[in-house]
């Protein structure tokens, strides 16, 4: 079952290229019981990353029990881009 959805998103990273570069190519996907709600690819730098591009589809929709296939690990830093890990797990704010 995961090998679906893992290929699906091998397949859109394929998407990113030449646009991406120098960045890698990355693919996303998301799924929700059983079907792929939204995809997403690395664009141009300085642009969404793969993960971000996947979830602006689906924003606002209830991100719960959503999984989602990524070809390389979610950034976890601030650069030109926020970061994708927070965009996935928002942190609680401090108090």
């Amino acid at each position: 079952m995961h090998d679906k959805y893992m290929l699906a998103a091998l397949a859109q990273s394929t998407k990113a290229l030449p646009e991406c570069l120098p960045n890698p190519p990355v693919g996303c996907v998301i799924v929700h019981s059983g079907k792929i709600v939204a995809v997403g690819y690395t664009r141009s730098p300085g642009k969404h990353h793969a993960e971000a591009d996947a979830l602006t589809q689906i924003q606002g929709q209830n991100l719960h029990f959503l999984q989602m296939y990524v070809t390389l690990e979610p950034c976890s830093f601030k650069g030109r881009t926020p970061s994708c890990a927070l965009a996935i797990a928002p942190q609680p704010e401090a108090s």
